[in-house]
């Protein structure tokens, strides 16, 4: 059995790379550039019409190639190409394996296709005022500054962070933290790490605007002066995570007092502020109100930690993961959120 020449994959590289310089040729503006340039625009019109032509056949080539790659998986292939005279699938052998010509096929893609994107954003940076994208620009610029800076201090940075996280947490936690994380850093490396993090960083940031969005969409957060909503939830996700980490049910009833005053008198202050304006004279009831509702929050609260105190302490399972504090602290946002929104 002679061997199996890999001309199905062949044609398929070379088919798309020609197929893409032909693309990247009607996007890009040839034929002006001939027009302005040559001094027989006519021939030279003539000339590229016909490589556009010659290109063209590499969607063909292209569709032969699949139904090769096919072919090449059968167990008769090797008595399929043994059929083909012994030199002429030499030949045809040492074409299809040719690494010089497959690489100048996926060189001519890459090409073209950043040929086209680089055309499509300057036309685009043409047409639009660029004041409009400077905040995109901006938030790409720093973030790549951010990356890079990250990755060239790895060390001290990564090992601040550790610092600091390990002495913010409580006795019982800071401990395991520390071992995991020396085990994390010892294994990846500070650079891994540092790419990592900021990685994390501009995920949890497109993250956060998504779920903002989509509370927006759902008029669970108002579109505008939500200030007192995003804090409020904050403080409740803060608590819920206080309690996985073991600062006690205090500080967790703490937390939810606090966020369902900031939430009302957020919510009281606005509604005064679009009734009778921003620079009426309001503080006297927004005082009293903001002193209801604080009393009246306090006294649940102090109720709800007498309550644990007589029925004992929910215990939370022993060495808590981030997995449980994220579950937490989301179960308890949209508790809050969805209370919120059917009592708007």
């Amino acid at each position: 059995m002679g061997p199996v020449p890999p001309v199905g994959t062949f044609l398929l590289v070379v088919g798309l790379g020609a197929a893409s310089v032909r693309a990247a040729l009607g996007r890009l503006p040839v034929r002006e550039l001939l027009d302005d340039r040559s001094d027989d625009p006519g021939a030279a019109l003539a000339r590229y019409e016909r490589l556009r032509r010659g290109l063209g056949y590499g969607w063909i080539a292209a569709a032969i190639g699949l139904p090769l790659v096919l072919v090449n998986q059968l167990s008769a292939a090797p008595a399929l190409w043994g059929r083909l005279p012994t030199a002429a699938l030499a030949l045809v052998d040492a074409l299809a394996r040719s690494s010089f010509l497959r690489s100048l096929a996926v060189a001519a893609i890459v090409a073209s296709v950043a040929a086209v994107l680089l055309a499509w954003g300057v036309r685009r940076a043409a047409r639009t005022d660029p004041s409009a994208h400077a905040g995109s620009v901006g938030a790409l610029a720093g973030g790549g500054l951010a990356t890079v800076a990250a990755t060239a201090t790895a060390e001290p940075v990564v090992g601040t962070l550790l610092r600091a996280v390990e002495r913010a947490l409580p006795a019982s936690a800071a401990t395991e933290f520390a071992r995991q994380g020396d085990a994390v850093v010892a294994y990846y490396g500070d650079a891994g790490l540092a790419l990592a993090l900021a990685t994390l960083g501009a995920v949890s940031t497109l993250g956060a605007c998504l779920v903002l969005r989509v509370a927006m969409t759902a008029s669970v957060l108002p579109r505008a002066g939500n200030g007192h909503a995003l804090a409020s939830a904050g403080l409740v996700f803060a608590g819920a995570f206080g309690l996985t980490v073991g600062v006690g049910p205090t500080v967790g009833l703490g937390a939810v007092v606090a966020a369902v005053v900031v939430s009302d008198t957020g919510r009281y202050g606005r509604g005064i502020g679009r009734g009778v304006g921003r620079r009426a004279r309001s503080l006297t009831a927004q005082v009293v109100h903001t002193g209801g509702v604080l009393g009246v929050s306090v006294v649940a609260g102090v109720a709800g930690v007498a309550a644990l105190a007589v029925a004992g302490s929910v215990s939370v399972p022993a060495g808590p993961t981030a997995t449980l504090a994220l579950v937490a602290g989301v179960g308890s946002v949209s508790v809050l959120a969805l209370a919120l929104a059917l009592g708007r």
